[in-house]
């Protein structure tokens, strides 16, 4: 009987003592995962860091190359310790004449390995300019005819200014921060598909003395610009859309509202708004020519008030009567 008692007791402790098949595969399991990060990571690190910056700023350069523009970083450096990523610091972009080149403090690159394995393109992007950033986080599939994307972004405090940016989207010399969020998805080759909103603001905007198509620009000054704009299949509707402020010295303030409608191609999209724009006396001296040209949209208070209808690429005016 004693025998019988010692043998279940062994047959007991060694069922405890043995791991189960379960535990094996997943001990297994980790050891192989375990070894390719390990794999993965001194690999990299081994990598020459000038090839590896070479190769991205090829790349990158590649891709800007065709719309004219240039770029150059004083420094490139891969990271691995959240995820791979690259930052690039001192950058410079140079658009095509008559544009000036465009620095950045910093650029961050994070791509999706989950998405590429998936198929997408995709990851984060980060810029940082100062106390500013902007970070764009998306993904797109391309195909043969179709680009489905996904993207948003977040900007605080950027200067507009510092990066060139405000240049190249005015065509005016001048400044502005940017702070705002959004998020668009659907076929960008297609605008009718796509949905998103937007949210933006802009504060300390200036326009430099300049001359602009002939004519001597003074100096400018209006305390910021709103807007919030929502788009669904292909309808945008502008919720706000605010500049200056009413009672202040801005030397322009205006709102607009109504919607646009996105046609499948950016041409055929059609616009219904209504504007409303005051301007400072300043501004009504140094452009002598607009009472002439606005003053059929004219309003007692001394607001122009005109409806814009039509084609987005030629929109067609028509005064509001008083």
């Amino acid at each position: 009987m004693s025998d019988a008692v010692e043998i279940l007791n062994d047959s007991v402790v060694s069922s405890d003592d043995s791991p189960s098949f379960v535990m094996k595969v997943l001990r297994g399991f980790g050891w192989v995962l375990t070894f390719v990060l390990l794999l993965t990571t001194f690999t990299l690190l081994k990598l020459p860091e000038t090839r590896i910056k070479n190769y991205v700023q090829g790349q990158i350069q590649a891709y800007l190359a065709p719309q004219g523009i240039g770029f150059s970083a004083e420094s490139g450096k891969l990271g691995i310790m959240m995820g791979l990523s690259y930052t690039f610091e001192g950058v410079t972009l140079t658009p095509p004449p008559p544009a000036n080149p465009v620095k950045i403090d910093r650029i961050q690159l994070h791509p999706s390995m989950i998405g590429m394995i998936r198929g997408k393109l995709g990851g984060t992007l980060k810029i940082s300019q100062g106390n500013g950033s902007l970070q764009v986080t998306g993904s797109a599939q391309p195909t043969a005819n179709r680009m489905d994307a996904d993207v948003e972004f977040v900007a605080d405090q950027l200067d507009l200014g510092k990066l060139g940016i405000f240049p190249m989207a005015a065509k005016l010399q001048g400044s502005a921060i940017l702070s705002g969020s959004g998020r668009i998805n659907g076929d960008l080759n297609i605008p009718s598909s796509l949905a998103g909103d937007l949210k933006v603001e802009l504060t300390q905007i200036t326009i430099d003395q300049q001359t602009f198509m002939g004519f001597a620009v003074p100096k400018l000054l209006i305390s910021g610009a709103k807007t919030d704009l929502f788009i669904d299949r292909g309808k945008s509707s502008i919720k706000t859309f605010a500049l200056g402020k009413e009672g202040s010295s801005d030397d322009l303030i205006g709102k607009i509202e109504g919607n646009a409608v996105l046609g499948k191609q950016l041409e055929s999209s059609t616009l219904n708004l209504q504007t409303r724009f005051r301007f400072s006396e300043k501004v009504l001296k140094a452009f002598i020519l607009i009472d002439a040209l606005l003053g059929v949209g004219k309003q007692p208070d001394g607001t122009f008030a005109f409806n814009v209808t039509g084609p987005l690429l030629s929109p067609v005016p028509a005064p509001i009567a008083p």
